[in-house]
């Protein structure tokens, strides 16, 4: 029993992070490179489900046949960190062939476990199976749950840094607009003159204006009689 509860909580956290990379490479991937790579992932697991999974497993031990598909399911992770035709295409297809080899050592594995179990405790095989079948799906399909929330709750704090920083360039732009319109296009609002700077100005006016005047002579009128 105990190396059922091994098995159910390591391929839990395989189906975490696989199921959650799966979730979000439609939004993640541009163009139909997340389509075709999980069409390449179902494609080449039904084949090899019929064809080649058995004969693998007989090969390796159903444990070594658990351990090579929960490789392929992490290499498919990490191609998804460079989405390319030539990373994503043969990642899906190997995935797809050593899934179908993962399913079928684990159906095995847990077989041979609950054979084991009902010889020990002198109890019914099939009832023995059962229970260990549902234990481990039980396990694994809380990682499902785990799953959704954790994507669920990225969005979440994706959307909301998305909104703060609209914001703040919002704010920005409209107290640079706010500036641009005081100034004017002649540059700065004077500033409004204080008591005794009339005076004063005046007084620099008319200097000003003693160096700047051109006195021109005036003419006498002439005498018409």
């Amino acid at each position: 029993y105990v190396h059922v509860l091994e098995i159910s909580f390591c391929l839990a956290l395989v189906f975490l992070s696989y199921n959650g990379t799966q979730a979000i490479m439609s939004s993640v991937i541009p163009g139909d490179l997340s389509y075709w790579a999980l069409a390449t992932i179902y494609a080449t697991l039904a084949l090899s489900s019929f064809f080649l999974s058995y004969t693998v497993v007989t090969k390796v031990s159903p444990k070594w046949a658990v351990f090579v598909g929960a490789v392929a399911y992490a290499l498919m992770i990490c191609a998804n960190l460079y989405p390319r035709y030539y990373t994503l295409i043969p990642c899906s297809a190997l995935l797809g062939f050593f899934a179908s080899v993962l399913w079928t050592g684990q159906g095995t594995y847990v077989t041979f476990a609950s054979q084991a179990y009902s010889k020990q405790r002198q109890k019914d095989p099939q009832s023995a199976l059962g229970f260990f079948n549902g234990t481990f799906f039980g396990i694994v399909s809380h990682s499902c749950v785990a799953m959704h929330s954790y994507v669920s709750l990225t969005l979440k704090c994706a959307l909301v840094l998305a909104c703060l920083v609209v914001s703040a360039h919002a704010v920005l732009v409209l107290d640079r607009g706010a500036t641009h319109h005081a100034e004017g296009p002649q540059g700065p609002t004077p500033r409004r003159r204080r008591r005794g700077d009339g005076q004063a100005g005046a007084a620099g006016q008319g200097i000003g204006e003693r160096h700047v005047t051109y006195h021109t002579p005036t003419k006498k009128p002439t005498n018409l009689l």
